[in-house]
């Protein structure tokens, strides 16, 4: 399995600002779903390949680390926003 991204960017993840003021269930939902995502990718027996061809910020970081093999290139920038906001990655 390969993930990679375009123009530039892996994954900018979700919009913190927006998430932050959303209703409990929509956070919950948006947890849920990465959780989804991030055990989908745990759970394939084929091995998992990240490409960081730009950037990774937030969630978008969090998937990059779910690569067995993790690859970047010089324009890649990987980036954990979520204390920044006195978050955890996974909590919303």
């Amino acid at each position: 399995v390969l993930l990679s991204g375009d123009d530039g960017a892996f994954c900018a993840g979700s919009h913190l600002d927006l998430l932050q003021s959303a209703s409990e269930e929509d956070r919950a939902a948006m947890c849920d779903y990465m959780q989804f995502v991030t055990s989908a990718l745990w759970l394939d027996p084929r091995p998992v390949v990240t490409y960081g061809n730009g950037a990774a910020i937030g969630g978008g970081a969090e998937l990059y680390t779910m690569g067995d093999v993790r690859l970047a290139n010089e324009q890649s920038m990987f980036q954990f926003v979520h204390t920044k906001r006195q978050l955890s990655p996974g909590q919303y």
